[in-house]
């Protein structure tokens, strides 16, 4: 990738300023598109330092449903984009009468202080705020996070 070359005009010998572009890393067949390097240096680290990420989505679900305690989690991965932390996967929580609903998406985005949670409902049509987060590039940690939610006491 060439760098971006910026030409200032003035009197005499114009200046020239190099702007290096930032690298893009492959993300894999799945995605087929790039990450950018600084959230793959991130998701290198691993999963320890979104702990406490993690625990505020777990705070997060148990203030949206009824009954957190009893909720499942399925096909939970944990990554970076654009230097925000971002978690994808599958929740099924029983309702107000006792009943599981079914199995329904949902992601949630953080930046290192708060996390913001976006749960649908079973049947609901995935937004393109979902598919920007979970389904585009972005640099995935190995594993199933799924019991890292899972209520604990």
């Amino acid at each position: 990738m060439l760098p971006l070359v910026l030409m200032l005009l003035s009197a005499g010998d114009p200046p020239v300023i190099v702007v290096e572009p930032v690298p893009l890393v492959y993300a894999g067949d799945a995605q087929g598109e790039v990450v950018m390097a600084y959230d793959q240096a991130w998701a290198n680290k691993g999963a320890k330092p979104l702990e406490p990420f993690v625990a505020r989505v777990a705070d997060r679900f148990d203030f949206v449903l009824p009954d957190y305690p009893s909720a499942r989690f399925r096909s939970v991965t944990l990554g970076y984009r654009e230097l925000k932390e971002v978690m994808c996967g599958y929740y099924n929580a029983r309702n107000r009468m006792g009943a599981y609903v079914g199995w329904a998406p949902f992601y949630a985005i953080g930046d290192g202080k708060t996390a913001i949670l976006k749960a649908y409902a079973p049947g609901d049509e995935v937004p393109y705020s979902y598919k920007f987060h979970c389904e585009g590039p972005t640099a995935w940690i190995a594993g199933d996070y799924s019991r890292a939610l899972t209520f604990s006491q």
